[in-house]
């Protein structure tokens, strides 16, 4: 998926000053975010984690470029981690 089309899925996410710390309603923004990514997949096109971090790395910078760098990789990490294991359930329940 293009670096531009997944960073615009993921903004609405990213933007709000609290989407790392984990509240229910972040992560209900961090999901609706990923369906958005996923509705917009084709079949054949999918979401590696190294595109989702180089888009949240991005978006983070843009929105948020105050935040501490080590805090910022760590957070990215984890929900570039999450993306991907929730990617390969969409995968598999998708079905051919």
């Amino acid at each position: 998926m293009e670096l531009e089309r997944l960073k615009d899925r993921l903004r609405s996410w990213v933007q709000t000053d609290t989407w790392h710390t984990g509240h229910a309603n972040d992560m209900e923004r961090f999901h609706k975010a990923l369906s958005n990514v996923f509705r917009e997949l084709e079949l054949d096109d999918t979401i590696e984690r190294s595109q989702f971090k180089a888009a949240m790395s991005e978006l983070v910078g843009e929105c948020h470029p105050d935040f501490d760098e080590a805090y910022k990789e760590l957070k990215i990490e984890g929900f570039s981690r999450q993306a991907e294991h929730i990617a390969d359930y969409v995968s598999d329940v998708s079905g051919p």
